[in-house]
């Protein structure tokens, strides 16, 4: 597992060290790190300790299916609301959060990461970029009101929210 996935699934380095996927070795057609199928490496002992000269025995390393933790896990639909109001308010000076890469003072994923502080900040951007290929989260026109100029912003499709 590379560093950036460990990360996206919030798993420590220890771990993330045992931990392979198994799909085609071809990048552009693999699946996403959460839909890939997952193995974590295993010790098994096979029961060939001889006390007192070889009391531990040996172990060979197998596989066992792991599933990648769930990105929604600890976020009841009370916190994400909660976390779509904000961005739904926008910042005290008028502004409008971003899901845009770039942004800071406006970037949408920090008030996730606010809200729920368990969240990677992979893992948060991750979530407001679901939010708005599903449409829960889209994209307004507006002028900002600091810099005086056109800017775009999110805002809350209410129809969309987590019930």
């Amino acid at each position: 597992m590379t560093r950036e996935e460990a990360e996206g699934f919030g798993i420590g380095d220890g771990e993330r060290r045992y931990l392979v996927r198994l799909d085609s070795a071809k990048v552009n057609i693999a699946p996403p790190a959460a839909d890939a199928t997952w193995f974590k490496l295993v010790g098994v002992r096979i029961g060939n300790a001889r006390p007192p000269l070889y009391s531990h025995g040996d172990t060979v390393q197998t596989v066992e299916l792991w599933e990648p933790p769930n990105l929604w896990d600890g976020l009841p639909h009370a916190l994400l609301n909660q976390i779509l109001d904000v961005i739904e308010k926008g910042l005290p000076g008028g502004q409008l959060y971003s899901s845009n890469n770039a942004a800071k003072k406006r970037a949408a994923w920090k008030v996730v990461q606010q809200l729920a502080p368990t969240k990677t900040e992979r893992q948060a951007r991750f979530i407001i970029a679901t939010w708005v290929a599903s449409g829960l989260l889209y994209e307004v026109d507006y002028i900002d009101p600091e810099r005086g100029e056109p800017a775009k912003g999110l805002r809350v499709n209410a129809t969309k929210r987590p019930t």
